[in-house]
């Protein structure tokens, strides 16, 4: 457990990593190829108040892969192994995306081109697929597969022969629609990869202080000693783990949609306006409580959603609930530091020579002397590590865009001096316009400086991606219902607030377009 404080830190930017590790035992072809009610090709009946058979294609999230939407896809369309309470199976044949091995060093246009490929290649392979009309289909889409499905929407207005239309309607969940802002705050010159090495090395010197306080011989070893082994395995991290952790938020389809990011605001936002005049699209957004930071972080580590047999999962695709855990060690653990530092800053007190004066270079003022310089170095070695775990949630949602500063001019100083029969006076006066100093005090020295005003903007978010950005698509829908309370970026695809929204939108509650009829 305190092997993972250490470490925990180098683990949080895998937020785009980890969300994919459920093991699924089947794809959607074997699905098809098992359901009686969508095999061979005569039609199905059903009654006139419904859509009929449609297909759904499920496409993952950045480092994603068959295991994200996996289980998930599957209960939508076939209980038959296991029945998942309170969601209802649907005729639909569903698609499980995968661009996972393209991903790396391909621009989200050639990844949408590739993945486009792969959905036409299935979708004809299929029997009656290719007769239901493709103005029917929709996606479902979590974080980046939410940029890549709108860039796949794109590839087919801009050569339709080329890449024919799969589906026509997205279901986005967390995606980043407006830009990732972790996507800048991770690049070699932003604020995360320094952070993440303070982190580091605050927390390796206070868990080998504490480790080696419990020896016999921990008094023996200077707090200079543990400092360097700090820093020296931290080196190391930074040189190896960390790039490799950073390069797997950063990858190259990812950089299209950091925020700012060219393709973003001027390809693919001015067509998805274009292109919702037509077709439809809703947002879901996930709003997680407060720590953000550890409970993100908690899901992506200290749950079954880090480990590929993850058996919640299996057992319950919306199972993925509880992230209280990693909080409640952290706060446990700011306490420990504090009382640590505490204890230690008292040692040192006390330990100071009582007559350094009278006999500055005694044996045992020196040795007091060492003595309390110990306890001291050690007590900082403490306070910085409750500092960083206490300021990592801030920190954390600055990285990602949820908490910025703001500072505006609000009127000007006048600072003037006059000369009057009485002596010089001075006057300070709030004006609107810098040259106002001078209608009010003609012939005055004056000096004008600008009243600045500081604010903080903190704004919801699922410990990713701010809500603003979730909800950001052009011409999307969005509405309160669409809300997942209490739920952050890895849980948006395997919760319970998951189920809820899924079952809405296939209901119909957010359009027609996708409905799909219970089985």
């Amino acid at each position: 457990m305190k092997k993972y404080i250490v470490f925990s830190i180098l683990l949080l930017s895998s937020a785009f990593i980890n969300a994919q590790v459920v093991y699924v035992s089947t794809d959607s072809l074997r699905v098809a190829g098992s359901n009686p009610d969508l095999a061979g090709g005569l039609p199905v009946s059903v009654p006139s108040d419904s859509v009929g058979t449609r297909l759904v294609f499920w496409i993952h999230g950045i480092a994603g892969n068959l295991n994200s939407w996996g289980r998930v896809q599957f209960v939508t369309q076939d209980q038959s192994n296991r029945n998942i309470p309170g969601y209802p199976e649907r005729n639909v044949i569903g698609y499980n995306a995968d661009y996972s091995s393209y991903e790396d060093v391909n621009p989200i246009f050639d990844v949408a081109g590739r993945l486009n490929e792969d959905m036409e290649i299935w979708r004809v392979a299929l029997p009656r697929t290719d007769t239901l009309p493709v103005s029917s289909n929709f996606a479902v889409v979590h974080s980046q597969g939410g940029i890549v499905a709108r860039a796949i929407r794109w590839k087919n207005n801009d050569d339709p022969f080329l890449y024919p239309t799969q589906f026509s309607h997205i279901a986005s969940f967390g995606s980043p629609h407006t830009g990732a802002f972790i996507i800048n705050s991770s690049s070699d010159t932003g604020a995360m990869l320094p952070w993440l090495n303070e982190g580091c090395t605050v927390l390796s010197s206070a868990e080998i202080k504490t480790f080696v306080n419990t020896k016999w011989y921990g008094s023996f070893i200077p707090t200079s000693v543990v400092s360097s082994l700090s820093l020296a395995a931290c080196d190391g991290l930074s040189k190896t783990v960390i790039p490799l952790i950073v390069s797997s938020i950063r990858k190259t389809s990812s950089l299209d949609y950091a925020q700012g990011a060219p393709k973003l605001l001027d390809t693919l936002a001015p067509f998805a306006l274009q292109d919702t005049l037509n077709t439809k699209a809703v947002n879901f957004y996930g709003v997680e409580e407060e720590p953000v930071f550890w409970r993100v972080v908690n899901t992506m580590t200290f749950t079954e959603d880090s480990n590929l047999g993850a058996p919640i999962i299996r057992n319950n695709p919306f199972g993925l609930n509880n992230d209280q855990e990693l909080p409640d060690l952290v706060n446990n653990k700011i306490y420990d530091y504090q009382g640590k530092e505490r204890q230690n800053a008292m040692l040192a007190r006390v330990s100071k020579p009582r007559y350094p004066g009278i006999y500055p270079f005694g044996l045992f003022n020196i040795i007091q002397s060492l003595l309390s310089s110990e306890y001291t170095k050690t007590a900082k070695i403490y306070r910085e590590a409750y500092r960083w775990l206490g300021h990592a949630n801030m920190n954390w949602k600055r990285f990602i865009g949820a908490r910025r500063d703001t500072a505006w001019i609000d009127g000007y100083y006048c600072h003037c001096a006059t000369f009057t029969p009485n002596g010089l006076q001075i006057h300070d006066t709030v004006v609107q316009n810098p040259s106002d100093c001078g209608l009010l005090y003609p012939g005055a020295n004056c000096q004008v400086g600008p009243r600045l005003r500081h604010q903080i903007i903190e704004e919801p978010n699922d410990g990713v991606v701010p809500v603003s950005s979730q909800t950001g698509m052009p011409g999307a829908r969005v509405s309160e219902l669409m809300i997942m309370e209490n739920t952050n970026h890895m849980q948006e695809r395997n919760s319970e607030q998951t189920k809820e929204k899924l079952n809405s939108l296939f209901d119909g509650a957010h359009g027609k377009e996708f409905q799909l009829d219970k089985k």
